[in-house]
């Protein structure tokens, strides 16, 4: 799973747009939220999903609010017009930055669609992973791993020390932080991050 976040963004609004309302998007863009959502999912009728589909896409060719996080909430990938939102999605030459995942039942729907968004304009696409079900409550914390788990390298070991000193105090944590250091520093995210610093530009952790 190749999806960093190199940017540390607040996300304290949401404005949700109707698919079917693209003249509302600008507006949204321009009202001061972190993040604008156009909704596919339940803002827009069955019989009208393709035509949803049709007008929001292009909205994202539009690179313009860089402060605001840019977002498709899609159908849930186990019905067919979830389906037709991720082929719709990797066919276009400007994918969303963000989508939001509704009705997630299980880790592997998450790793699915990480394998699916896997091509050169889509693997950088952010995930928003949406619990909505009691299905999804009872192993929320199995997906929760598996981000986690597939997250930049220094999230995941901030993680690793973290979980140590709460289960076996600061004295342990401290302890497991040599044996973090060798892991990390010989990582390609290392010398991406010594990169990106010398050339003055956002770091891209891959997790490995």
């Amino acid at each position: 799973m190749t999806r960093p976040e190199t940017t540390i963004r607040p996300r304290r609004s949401l404005l949700f747009v109707p698919g079917l309302r693209p003249d509302r998007y600008a507006k949204a863009l321009d009202a001061g939220a972190d993040i604008v959502c156009v909704d596919l999912e339940d803002a827009v009728a069955l019989d009208r999903k393709d035509e949803g589909r049709r007008l929001t896409l292009p909205l994202f060719a539009q690179q313009t609010h860089p402060h605001v996080e840019r977002m498709v909430r899609i159908n849930s990938i186990t019905t067919l017009h979830g389906l037709k939102d991720l082929q719709a999605i990797l066919e276009t030459l400007s994918p969303p930055p963000s989508i939001m995942i509704p009705k997630v039942k299980s880790a592997e729907e998450v790793q699915l669609l990480d394998s699916i968004l896997s091509t050169a304009l889509t693997q950088h696409i952010r995930f928003c992973v949406i619990i909505e079900t009691n299905q999804g409550l009872e192993r929320a914390m199995e997906i929760a791993r598996i981000i986690a788990g597939n997250a930049p390298l220094g999230i995941q070991v901030t993680k690793e020390a973290g979980r140590k000193f709460i289960e076996a105090g600061e004295r342990a944590a401290i302890d497991v932080v040599p044996t973090i250091r060798q892991r990390v520093m010989g990582t390609d995210d290392a010398a991406e991050g010594i990169r990106s610093f010398v050339e003055r530009r956002a770091a891209v952790f891959q997790g490995r």
